[in-house]
């Protein structure tokens, strides 16, 4: 099984990876910067950003092929010739 989804589709794998790296790099950025600057923690704003960085991993996903290609099919597989 192929580690990358083949193009218009996703896997577990890579729905599951998108979802955690996006959410959480988009909150710990967030957040540092409130602690870094004294300032409360906007909650509605660390999920708005998490969520806009999740949907953007996956639709990225979803146009890219197994090759990481974006916008391209599959290519045919090899020949056994």
């Amino acid at each position: 099984m192929s580690a990358l989804s083949k193009f218009g589709t996703l896997n577990t794998r890579d729905f599951v990876k998108g979802l955690f790296m996006a959410a959480f790099g988009a909150a710990i950025g967030i957040i540092q910067s409130a602690l870094q600057d004294g300032t409360n923690i906007n909650w509605k704003t660390v999920l708005i950003s998490a969520l806009v960085a999740a949907v953007s991993y996956l639709v990225k996903n979803l146009l890219t092929n197994s090759n990481d290609q974006i916008f391209r099919m599959e290519p045919p597989p090899p020949s056994n010739n």
